[in-house]
C-alpha cells in the first residue's frame, strides 16, 4: 500500500498493467510498481480534466483479491458537487473518456464514484482514509 498526504492508492497486483496477468494472478514488484505508476498518472490526469466539475482530489481503492480491479474516488469540496457527479449516467465512462487520449490501461478503474469533503468533515471527522474503507 501507498499512503502520502494527498492520497490513498493500495495496489496489489498487476504484471506491468496487463489484465490477462492481472487475471492469472502473476504477482510482480515490476507489476506492482507499474500498477502504482499508472494510477498516478491517472490521478494527475482526472484532476486536470474533471476539475471544471469540482473535482480537487482523487483516490484509488484496490481490491485485495483477484482480479484487483481499481476503484476511482473524485473528491469534491461540497456536497451539491459530488451530487452533480453522481447524477451523471456513466462517471466511469466520463472516467475512461478523461483517460483513453493518455493511452493508459483503462482496466484499471472498473468503477467511480464521488464524495465531497463536506460529507468526509461531518461523517470520518475530515479522515479520507476512513471514509474509503
Amino acid at each position: 500500500m501507498f499512503f502520502d498526504d494527498d492520497s490513498f492508492v493500495s495496489v496489489t497486483d498487476s504484471s506491468a498493467g496487463s489484465p490477462d496477468a492481472r487475471a492469472t494472478g502473476e504477482l510482480t514488484d515490476k507489476g506492482r510498481a507499474a500498477q502504482l505508476d499508472q494510477l498516478e498518472r491517472i490521478k494527475k490526469i482526472l484532476l486536470v480534466a474533471l476539475s471544471d466539475r469540482g473535482v480537487q482530489r482523487v483516490e484509488f481503492v484496490t481490491a485485495f483479491s483477484e482480479p484487483y480491479d481499481s476503484s476511482v474516488w473524485l473528491g469534491t469540496s461540497t456536497d451539491n458537487e459530488r451530487d452533480a457527479l453522481l447524477d451523471i449516467p456513466d462517471l466511469l465512462e466520463l472516467v475512461h473518456d478523461a483517460i483513453q487520449p493518455s493511452g493508459l490501461d483503462l482496466s484499471l478503474i472498473t468503477e467511480a464514484t464521488a464524495q465531497s469533503q463536506e460529507t468526509v468533515d461531518r461523517a470520518y471527522e475530515g479522515n479520507w482514509f476512513y471514509a474509503l474503507r
